[in-house]
C-alpha cells in the first residue's frame, strides 16, 4: 500500500507523479494507429477499459494471450492432420 499524499516529501510526491504521468502516457498509445479513434474513445467512456490501459505491462499480456491463441490454433490443427491421416 501506498503512503498517504500527505506523508510524503515533496521529492517523493513528484517521483510518485511522474510515475502515474508515465503510466497515463503509454496508455494512448496504440500499436496498429488505426484503431487509436477506437481506443480514445473507449478510454473516455468506459472506466474498465479505462483501467486495462493502464496497466503496467499490458502489451506483454496482449502479446502473450496472442501467442498462446496462435499456439493452440496450431496444436489443433495438427491433432486434426494426424488423426485425419491415421483415419480416426
Amino acid at each position: 500500500m501506498s503512503e498517504p499524499i500527505e506523508n510524503l516529501t515533496k521529492e517523493e510526491l513528484i517521483d510518485k507523479l511522474e510515475i502515474e504521468a508515465e503510466q497515463l502516457h503509454r496508455s494512448t498509445k496504440v500499436n496498429i494507429s488505426m484503431f487509436s479513434p477506437l481506443h480514445n474513445y473507449l478510454r473516455s467512456k468506459s472506466s474498465i477499459y479505462y483501467r486495462w490501459s493502464v496497466i503496467p505491462k499490458i502489451n506483454m499480456i496482449h502479446l502473450t494471450i496472442i501467442l498462446g491463441f496462435i499456439f493452440s490454433i496450431v496444436i489443433v490443427t495438427v491433432i486434426q492432420a494426424i488423426a485425419t491421416i491415421k483415419g480416426y
